[in-house]
């Protein structure tokens, strides 16, 4: 399926790995999964407490047999251009990882490097990194610059994470959404949400609005 041509919502993100913007109905569609307040009332001061958006909610599914993922991070540094700048610039993005079956070591949890967010370089030393087994439910909270890699899946056990982004007002990833919607909702679906997560959803109402602007073009 990730072979398909554009607009193409699976992706292939490695060996064995593949990644998924989710159809946002049903389980994936209740407010108290994206729009969370306890998740809300965490996050926002963190991204400036005013207003953020939730960018983009994705599933990212390794197989039984998949080797380790390369390291990287969700976005490159801003002003690339200037490498000492984006590593010390206050956080702009979230990443919001929960696991949809309890993940041990043997199933592949995500590798993080602590404080790679602070570095210029994706050369990390592999004592640095860290695993953590965690539970269907959990919540991992991720800066966006963080460097991570899907750890090995020698498990018989398929293993599905949910991310969902969230970023400053002014934020978008358009790298890894630049050939897919990253937020599939109906509009009727986002207008009969409650009034204050319309702010919040303001990008899914942005890309219903560009589809239907292609599909009369």
């Amino acid at each position: 399926m990730s072979e398909r041509p554009s607009p193409n919502p699976v992706q292939k993100v490695g060996d064995a790995r593949i990644d998924i913007a989710v159809r946002m109905t049903g389980a994936f569609g209740q407010p108290g999964l994206f729009g969370n307040a306890i998740l809300i009332n965490l996050l926002m001061p963190l991204l400036g407490g005013h207003i953020m958006r939730l960018g983009s909610m994705n599933l990212v599914a390794s197989f039984p047999g998949a080797k380790m993922q390369h390291i990287h991070r969700d976005n490159p540094h801003l002003f690339e251009d200037f490498p000492h700048i984006g590593p010390a610039l206050p956080l702009y993005a979230i990443n919001v990882s929960i696991p949809l079956i309890d993940i041990d070591n043997s199933i592949g949890p995500t590798a993080i490097w602590p404080g790679s967010h602070r570095s210029p370089s994706i050369q990390m030393s592999p004592a640095a990194m860290q695993t953590v087994p965690f539970q269907r439910g959990d919540c991992i909270l991720m800066d966006y610059r963080t460097l991570h890699a899907g750890s090995p899946n020698v498990s018989n056990t398929v293993r599905p994470i949910l991310y969902l982004v969230y970023g400053r007002e002014w934020f978008f990833d358009g790298g890894n959404h630049r050939h897919r919607v990253p937020l599939d909702m109906l509009l009727e679906d986002i207008l009969a949400l409650p009034q204050e997560l319309h702010s919040l959803m303001l990008r899914a109402h942005q890309q219903v609005a560009r589809i239907k602007q292609y599909a009369l073009a």
